[in-house]
């Protein structure tokens, strides 16, 4: 994914009122569960996912397969953070 495509996409669904979780799925297998919109930050490609009580992740445009408009859980074949 491009950095200006990932972040079009991830700032349209961040910015939606009112807020819908959504999911970011990494190369890796990884899915990232964004359920609140201070949970994902962005600066020019790169994203920092926190989520409550656990360690920050960083990760950037070129490791993300897919922005999912649809909770982890309603993601077939995953593992969720």
């Amino acid at each position: 994914m491009s950095p200006d495509s990932f972040e079009s996409v991830a700032t349209v669904l961040l910015d939606r009122l009112p807020f819908r979780t959504f999911t970011i799925k990494l190369k890796c297998g990884d899915l990232l569960e964004i359920d609140h919109a201070l949970a994902l930050h962005l600066v020019e490609g790169v994203a920092v996912f926190s989520s409550p009580g656990s360690i920050p992740i960083m990760f950037d445009f070129d490791s993300v397969s897919q922005v999912i408009d649809a909770p982890a859980s309603d993601v077939p074949d995953g593992s969720s953070r």
